[in-house]
């Protein structure tokens, strides 16, 4: 089975998110068996190559806050592309909120199943 990086393995999962849906960077990490890797999901997303067709603007933070960070695009460009999804959003204290209360409800995929070996340092197989 082949190997895949943690970023690619995210980008699998981000672009199961179905159109007008909306996911957390903790949910796609849970989804990869990291529960506590919302950070580098984050990181996953901040380094999504040009010309990729992941729908980078349909993962938000756990508040539904838009706050996505990368050098061709940002939160501006996700509230553009939510709307255009049917998205509600509004501004709270200078960062854009997704409405409503619905989440994407992500399936949790074994880690081995996605040809994604997690092992930490020292560890050998």
């Amino acid at each position: 089975m082949e190997e895949l990086s943690f970023f690619e393995q995210a980008y699998r999962a981000m672009a199961t998110v179905p159109f007008g849906e909306v996911a957390s960077y903790s949910q796609i990490a849970r989804s990869l068996g990291m529960p506590r890797g919302a950070r580098i999901v984050g990181w996953a997303l901040g380094a999504l190559p040009e010309g990729s067709n992941v729908p980078w603007w349909r993962i938000v933070n756990a508040k539904r806050q838009l706050t996505i960070v990368n050098k061709r695009f940002g939160p501006e460009d996700q509230k553009i592309m939510l709307e255009q999804e049917g998205r509600t959003l509004s501004l709270q204290d200078s960062v854009y909120v997704v409405g409503g209360e619905d989440w994407w409800n992500a399936p949790v995929v074994p880690p081995r199943q996605l040809g994604l070996v997690l092992q930490r340092p020292g560890d050998e197989e």
